[in-house]
């Protein structure tokens, strides 16, 4: 009676025996007189070189392998996706910042050049050949309506 126990604890222990020697690597290597030799391990005394036909493993921790490597993958596609999308977003509030700034500064200078044509009687350019001159009066109305236009155009934004 007792003997029956035994028995399947025997059997069961074989049958996992089993499942972990087919799951290990199955190595080949040739000795001094050119014999092919099979087995789980190299003999300790060999000094030649030897290869490993057949690493083993088992069906269950394949398909969790693929599983996790799938996952792997889509995970690391979606962080490259978000890197990409950031990198992106923060060139693109760069660009708008570096935009509104040049926006402010060209507002800034048109009207101060539009205060400088209203407060002064007389305007003095330098013309083609490098000369000074006086504009005229209609000159200096339509530079006034050039820089308001200016204004309007780079401080409503």
């Amino acid at each position: 009676m007792t003997t029956q126990p035994l028995l399947h604890s025997t059997a069961i222990f074989l049958i996992i025996l089993s499942f972990s020697s087919s799951a290990g690597n199955i190595y080949t290597w040739t000795d001094k007189q050119g014999e092919t030799h099979y087995g789980d391990r190299v003999p300790p005394d060999f000094k030649g070189s030897s290869s490993i036909l057949k690493r083993g493993t088992s069906l269950s921790h394949k398909a969790q392998t693929s599983t996790s490597t799938k996952a792997l993958q889509e995970k690391l596609a979606t962080l490259n996706k978000r890197q990409n999308d950031s990198a992106e977003q923060k060139k693109a509030a760069k660009q708008q910042s570096t935009e509104r700034e040049q926006l402010k500064k060209d507002c800034a200078l048109a009207r101060g050049n539009l205060k400088t044509i209203q407060e002064r009687a007389r305007i003095r350019v330098k013309d083609e050949q490098g000369e000074y001159r006086y504009i005229s009066d209609e000159e200096k109305n339509k530079k006034e309506a050039e820089l308001k236009e200016k204004i309007k155009e780079f401080c409503s934004k």
